[in-house]
């Protein structure tokens, strides 16, 4: 996308969304650890660290689908939020108490 583009060009601008992401993150892995009684995982903060990458990744390709096209381009986002979630939480090995 268009901020990728200026990532590229501009280090300054690319230092900045390191460290939005790395905030980001930070924020999500507090949030995951918190509930960590419910990931089944034998390792939960390697899981949800993995598990951050691998929604991030998700994310950037399917907001860059001109370049990367897959199989769920077509669908609803609603749909593929429904299935990385669902991924996810397979991985992590989801239980509620």
């Amino acid at each position: 996308g268009a901020a990728n583009e200026a990532a590229r060009e501009d280090a300054g601008f690319r230092e900045h969304l390191a460290g939005l992401r790395a905030e980001l993150n930070d924020g999500l892995l507090a949030l995951l650890m918190a509930r960590r009684d419910e990931i089944g995982h034998p390792q939960p903060q390697t899981a949800a660290k993995f598990v951050l990458d691998m929604l991030g990744s998700l994310i950037s390709t399917r907001l860059d689908e001109l370049l990367l096209p897959t199989y769920l381009a077509n669908r609803p986002d609603a749909e593929f939020v429904d299935e990385a979630l669902t991924a996810a939480a397979a991985y992590l090995e989801v239980h509620s108490e």
